[in-house]
């Protein structure tokens, strides 16, 4: 079949030049399918002369194969100037085909598009039904009479493109069957390739059922299908490969049956499915194929190439045979009596083992796993055996990933066999492991009592680079023997000692302390991990530490040590500074309650990247740890050296110098914190990161504006670090997480020990980050809540000298937060100051009489949980006191049962401020309305912010924020407080 087409061109050669494409779609159909079929021509350069009497032609042969010339063309349509003609090749039976234009054509359509165009022409075509299956090829060429590219005219290009279809076989429509049909009569009556649709039933046998067509498929149709021997009937065999009433044996007829597949189907009680005679004449069983398949009481022979996937094997007493080579059993789950490799034969006197055997991604259970004949490859299996596991006689084996469970005797093992689990659950003695010789054997766990080592290699090709207790190492590795115990000086998951079997020979010079896992690349450990986390480090921060038992004495800690690491952790720990002086460093006593004890049985180790140290943790001269470095605490068990709990901590070192905080702060249970914003005051949980942002200390700004919509504040500042370019805000993060809501939510800004906020000041566009803070959290529960009131935390020297107003009033509350007795409290105040109680509440009241900055509370009764009490003292400054700031501290103890608990800290108000000037003279006690701001005085303030003037009696400027303040109280009508200042 051809296809033409022919354009008009000028009789003399031209500079123009002309490309054709095809393009076929789709380019495999059935054979009696349509395909669509598009041709794309380029015309480039002018045509210089016109020739009315001249054509071009483009020409498509379907000539191949001598029934392409019967494919029938429809749908023509081209483009002008190629619809000036057409030769269809369907009437004459040529093949070709032929498209023209009129005269002259052409050459009108490149002048009209400056010296080029691009055209198209499409049709489709219909293959014939009895077309072969195959490739067809499909030519065809473009000429006119003067394009020319060799300077003679007539020259012609090849159509370029697609340029082949492929026809597939017609499919025969599957048959429809029902379990009131005869499954042998349906057979004898289908032909090779015919699909079965089998309707939901349970399909019964009354004798053997023979196969003897090749690739028949018999597939459920819906709802369960069950193909299972009459009642009275016993060992019923499905035959693959032998004419019908062959009964097995060397004397049978064989056929072709290769190709047989099971898609869905459920056998039950079926004696055999599948030969193992695959020596008689003729007999083909290859390629067999049982998917979605569930086996009761059914044994399997599998022959060459033959799939069993993801079926259900639930078969006690029958097995599955494996009688050929290349046989995959993927994805299948149960049990059965077991899997064994055989022979297959050639003729009646020879037999070949099997070979090339793939199990992978099963879950089955058996009492025996058997394949000896060949090689194989066992993967990311899960077996359960009752007896054994025989796997050896080649070392071309690949065995990997599995778990085998086995109750009894032995696994047997040969080739590259590793990362397994060979997990024994038995309580024999003899049991063993058996690896056999010139095989490679690595990273297995092995739980049996007993391991034969052949001469082999049991250890990774490379060194693998690993995690041992939270720490990164690289060696080679051997494998896990869990009834062997070995020393492991240098932590590094590898025994000192190698693991030798004398009377086989093998040697495994790199045992493992712990099992290995694939996943976490790791070797485990029976060390309980009290931590394993990453803290931040930077050599621009300050860190200091206070010993638990020499509260009054502070160390300066390199910022780039293991004491700091430790530190940052937030862990409950007591250290000690008892050996400092003689030793140049700390004493971990205690971490998370595990303490050292008097005779030391047990005692905290210090490791740096698994090493123990030569030196004590927080050494001045040699604690120094870097980026990536991984800090370890061990509590050892002095008799037996074996590690019973850590704390591993990988150190980043972060420099950078703008660190505005990075510190832990204690956040009591049930705390609350005061946060004014214009006259609106909001209650702050203390466990919450706004809250841990108040117990920094440093000094923040921030907005209610959205706080209807959003339930939460606008951070402005830090500092008074801001936004400089109004491109930049302070974003939030908890745990390295960025929030999806916002600082001071009303439900969902909740932290907890041990979490870490942190705020950074970050551009919009760029994400460039610039500030930063990171707090950490030591959640602090204690059994009686302190919380203390200053009435007024602001003095004014002028107040002080001129008026006399040197006193507030404090009020401390003490709530149980559970049973509790003998409760005290310590009020300790700055020197110089008096404080004069004016209510103990029942309490006993003491002035110390060697300190004069502290004063104590004792209650000599019982408190229940929700009990209070709260004392109230007049805190009085010296008149001539100097500007500043002045803390009051306090601490509170308590006995719960027979424990004593001690420093328990006084939460809220914790100091007070001395300034040398008020600015605002209008809220003083005897302006014209005291505390309240008059129409009058306003006018004075306005007047000062006018003229810049300064204002009266302070002599400080009103900004435009501090006129603002004082508007907002008179509109308000409500009392300027002291100190209020914008």
């Amino acid at each position: 079949m051809v296809l033409m087409l022919l354009l008009a061109s000028a009789s003399a050669a031209s500079a123009h030049d002309v490309a054709v494409s095809r393009t076929i779609s789709p380019t495999t159909v059935t054979a009696g399918e349509s395909f669509d079929v598009s041709l794309e021509i380029t015309v480039t350069g002018p045509i210089t002369s016109e020739q009315n009497s001249s054509y071009a032609t483009v020409k498509e042969y379907y000539t191949a194969v001598d029934d392409m010339e019967n494919w029938i063309i429809s749908d023509v349509s081209a483009q002008t100037p190629f619809d000036g003609a057409f030769k269809n090749g369907n009437n004459n039976d040529t093949g070709l085909f032929e498209f023209s234009t009129g005269g002259g054509a052409l050459y009108y359509m490149t002048l009209a598009s400056g010296g080029s165009g691009t055209f198209y022409i499409n049709y489709t075509m219909t293959s014939s039904a009895s077309a072969g299956a195959g490739v067809h090829s499909i030519s065809g060429y473009y000429t006119d009479a003067d394009f020319s590219s060799t300077g003679t005219a007539g020259y012609t290009v090849d159509v370029t493109g697609d340029s082949e279809v492929t026809l597939l076989a017609p499919v025969d429509p599957p048959t429809y069957i029902d379990d009131t049909m005869s499954l042998q009569d349906v057979i004898n009556a289908s032909e090779s390739g015919d699909t079965i649709m089998m309707a939901a039933g349970t399909y019964v046998l009354p004798a053997d059922l023979y196969i003897n067509k090749s690739d028949l498929t018999f597939m459920a149709n819906g709802g369960e299908v069950i193909i299972t021997p009459d009642a009275s009937l016993s060992d019923i065999d499905i035959h693959l490969g032998l004419e019908l009433g062959s009964v097995g044996g060397s004397t049978d007829v064989g056929c072709d049956a290769s190709g047989t597949t099971f898609n869905g189907i459920t056998f039950d009680r079926i004696n055999k499915l599948g030969e193992q005679y695959t020596y008689i004449d003729n007999i083909d069983v290859s390629d067999e194929r049982l998917e979605d398949c569930t086996f009761i009481n059914t044994s399997v022979n599998l022959a060459h190439n033959a799939v069993m996937k993801n079926c259900v094997l639930d078969s006690s007493s029958e097995s599955v045979y494996i009688y050929g080579d290349n046989v995959l059993m993927e994805g299948n789950i149960g049990s059965c009596r077991q899997i064994k490799g055989g022979t297959y034969s050639l003729s009646s006197t020879t037999t070949t083992p099997c070979s090339d055997f793939t199990m992978k991604n099963n879950d089955l259970s058996f009492k025996y796993l058997n394949y000896r004949t060949g090689s194989c490859l066992i993967e990311d299996n899960n077996i359960t055996t009752s007896s054994y596991i025989s796997l050896y006689d080649n070392v071309s084996n690949i065995i990997r990933d599995n778990t085998f469970s086995s109750s009894y005797t032995y696994m047997k093992l040969e080739g590259q066999v590793y990362e397994n689990d060979l997990i024994y659950t038995g309580t024999s003695t003899t049991a063993y492991v058996q690896f056999y010789e010139n095989g490679t054997y690595y990273l297995n766990n092995i739980g049996h009592p007993t391991v034969k080592l052949e001469l082999a290699t049991y250890s990774t090709p490379e060194p693998v680079t690993y995690t041992y207790a939270g720490v990164g190492q690289t060696s080679y590795l051997g494998n896990y023997y869990s009834n062997y115990t070995g020393a492991d000086t240098d932590h590094n998951g590898i025994s000192d000692e190698n693991v030798t079997d004398s009377t086989n020979g093998g040697v495994d010079e790199y045992p493992l302390m712990g099992a290995w896992s694939a996943d976490a690349n790791s070797i485990g450990t029976s060390t309980t991990v009290l931590y394993e986390d990453t803290v931040e480090l930077g050599s621009d921060m300050t860190c200091t530490f206070v010993p638990y038992d020499n509260t009054g004495t502070e160390y300066d800690i390199a910022p780039l040590s293991a004491m700091a690491a430790l530190m940052a952790t937030g862990l409950d720990m007591k250290t000690s500074d008892c050996w400092y002086s003689s030793m140049d460093s700390f004493f971990v006593e205690s971490i998370e309650g595990y303490d050292t004890p008097s005779d030391w049985s047990k005692y905290w180790e210090f490791r740096v990247n698994g090493a123990a140290t030569s030196y004590g943790i927080g050494s001045s001269t040699f604690d120094n740890v870097s980026d990536g470095d991984v800090v370890s605490l061990v509590y050892v068990d002095a008799a037996s050296g074996s590690d019973e709990y850590s704390v591993v901590i990988t150190v980043d070192v972060t420099e950078k110098d703008d660190f505005l905080y990075y510190g832990a702060v204690d956040l009591v249970t049930d705390d609350t914190y005061t946060l004014t914003l214009q006259d609106d005051e909001y209650t702050v949980d203390s466990l919450s990161a706004l809250g841990a942002l108040f117990e920094t200390g440093l000094e923040f700004k921030m907005n209610d504006d959205d706080y209807v919509n959003s339930s939460s504040f606008y951070l402005e500042s830090i500092e008074d670090i801001k936004d400089p370019t109004e491109t930049c805000y302070w974003a939030f993060y908890v745990n390295g997480a960025y929030t999806s809501y916002g600082i001071g939510h009303v439900t969902d800004d909740v932290v907890t020990d041990g979490d870490t906020v942190s705020f950074i000041l970050t551009d919009w566009d760029s994400y460039d980050e610039y500030d930063e803070v990171h707090i950490h959290v030591n959640q602090v529960d204690t059994p009686v809540l302190v919380q203390r009131d200053i009435a007024n935390q602001n003095f004014y020297e002028e107040l002080l000298t001129q008026y006399g107003l040197t006193s507030t009033k404090v009020t401390v509350t003490l709530t149980a937060r559970e049973d509790i007795d003998s409760l005290a409290l310590e009020e300790v105040i700055p020197e110089g100051w008096t404080l004069t109680s004016s209510n103990d509440d029942e309490g006993v009241f003491k002035a110390n009489l060697t300190d004069d900055t502290r004063y104590e509370w004792v209650w000599t009764d019982k408190m229940t949980e929700g009990d209070s009490r709260t004392i109230e003292y007049i805190l009085t400054l010296p008149s001539d006191e100097d500007s500043g700031e002045y803390p009051v501290d306090g601490t509170a103890s308590v006995f719960v049962g027979d424990d004593d608990i001690n420093d328990i800290p006084v939460v809220g108000d914790d100091m007070v401020y001395v300034s040398a000037t008020d600015w605002n003279p209008w809220n003083d006690i005897d302006s014209d309305g005291s505390k309240y701001i008059t129409t009058d005085e306003l006018q004075a303030a306005i007047s000062c912010w006018l003229n810049d003037l300064p204002a009266p009696t302070t002599g400080d400027d009103i900004t435009t924020n501090r006129l603002q303040l004082l508007v907002h109280y008179w509109v308000q009508n409500k009392e300027c407080p002291e100190g209020a200042d914008a």
